[in-house]
């Protein structure tokens, strides 16, 4: 039983949006309290959100969808073929529209890039290894930004705080293959640099923005990456060749041997530039800096002790 209403609960959220406790504990004749313990079960594999307070409510994210797997594609179609012959005996809307989505839903998952920016002039590409959900937040985003939408989020900050934030979208940055939304936000009033991966759910409001004014040169690089700089050399192998010259550019990349390239460049001091010589595994030597050496050096001997 207790099951079947959590299912419920889950078609409701995804089918009518947002919804009150009380309207929940009407419908399935449950307390109140016992509704928040089904929305916190819920709650560990779905991106549910309460949000208290005046207009508040019980909400699934915007960016979430139903698993691919959660039906067969038989079953999927078997779905779709269902609701024509309802619709064709009985027309009820609801019959068309859910139709409509689960048709739409498998032509989404079929296709692999979409494309983003007012004039179309960027693709992500959704590749079989890529994060889904990342993509689905930067494609809801983009699309708040372009139709100037105000956007409910709740947001992990670096101290594991989550908090619940009205923010307007203003620009995607893409800062060493990690996403962030430079947006104006209600609670600070003032722009912050918001890293999408820590964005736990994101949904449309029905409030519209006026574009702010604001200076590239004030977006807050400095925060998501360091600004010491270090001058980074180091040989690779021809295994590595390709993804050295796609990371470091090809013109910083010079062959020195008939199977060896030399690296010689200056980067800023980052973590992620040490992931990624990581990465890179027994097919990269680090020559200078000395402090880069001895990370990997003592990432190695403590992978040694966690793999004997």
């Amino acid at each position: 039983m207790k099951f079947k209403i959590l299912l419920d609960i889950l078609f409701d959220l995804l089918e009518k949006g947002k919804l009150t406790a009380p309207y929940l504990a009407e419908k399935y004749r449950l307390s109140t309290r016992t509704v928040y313990r089904y929305i916190e079960i819920l709650a560990s594999a779905v991106p549910v959100t309460v949000q208290r307070g005046r207009n508040g409510g019980i909400f699934i994210a915007d960016t979430f969808k139903l698993p691919v797997g959660f039906l067969k594609e038989d079953e999927h179609e078997a779905v779709i073929e269902a609701l024509r012959r309802a619709y064709a005996e009985a027309p009820n809307e609801r019959f068309l529209s859910a139709k409509k989505k689960l048709s739409a839903e498998r032509k989404t998952e079929k296709a692999s890039p979409f494309i983003l920016g007012e004039t179309d002039s960027i693709i992500v590409y959704d590749g079989a290894h890529a994060e889904r959900s990342l993509l689905r937040k930067i494609r809801l985003i983009e699309d708040c930004i372009r139709t100037r939408t105000v956007m409910d989020i709740s947001y992990y900050s670096l101290r594991h705080e989550e908090t619940q934030r009205n923010v307007e979208p203003h620009l995607l940055v893409c800062r060493q293959n990690v996403w962030y939304v430079y947006a104006f936000c209600h609670t600070r009033r003032d722009f912050h640099l918001f890293h999408i991966g820590r964005i736990f759910s994101a949904s449309k409001t029905d409030r519209r923005f006026q574009k702010r004014p604001f200076k590239t040169e004030e977006i807050p690089f400095h925060a998501a990456t360091s600004e010491t700089a270090l001058h980074l050399r180091c040989d690779v192998t021809k295994n590595a060749l390709d993804e050295a010259q796609d990371l470091f550019g090809i013109e910083n990349v010079r062959p020195i041997a008939e199977d060896k390239w030399r690296i010689d460049v200056v980067l800023p001091d980052s973590e992620q530039l040490f992931k990624q010589l990581v990465c890179l595994g027994a097919d990269v030597k680090v020559l200078t800096p000395k402090s880069l050496q001895e990370k990997i050096r003592s990432l190695a001997q403590t992978l040694l002790n966690v793999y004997p």
